[in-house]
């Protein structure tokens, strides 16, 4: 069983391989992400807003009952956190 750093070790401008190729580009796809949940909702909630709501999500199902997946998703939803986070500063 590979250990949780593991997970969130991935090299710089490795992009995002296998997760790309199953979902698209992480940032691309939070921006269409805020889009939705911006016309449901009224607000204007930006990509990076809405990827910490998925954390909260997996911190709360942590919360409620521990599982491995739950902290390899916290990793991965982190580390997508940063590109997006990263991205939006390498626009303005």
């Amino acid at each position: 069983m590979l250990p949780l750093g593991a997970f969130w070790r991935r090299p710089r401008g490795s992009g995002g391989g296998e997760r790309n190729a199953d979902y698209g580009d992480a940032v691309e796809s939070f921006e269409i992400v805020a889009k939705i949940a911006n016309a449901i909702t009224g607000l204007n909630l930006t990509p990076a807003q809405c990827r910490k709501v998925l954390l909260a999500v997996k911190l709360t199902r942590e919360r409620y009952n521990h599982k491995r997946d739950n902290l390899i998703d916290l990793c991965g939803y982190a580390d997508i956190l940063e590109l997006i986070e990263t991205s939006t500063t390498d626009k303005q």
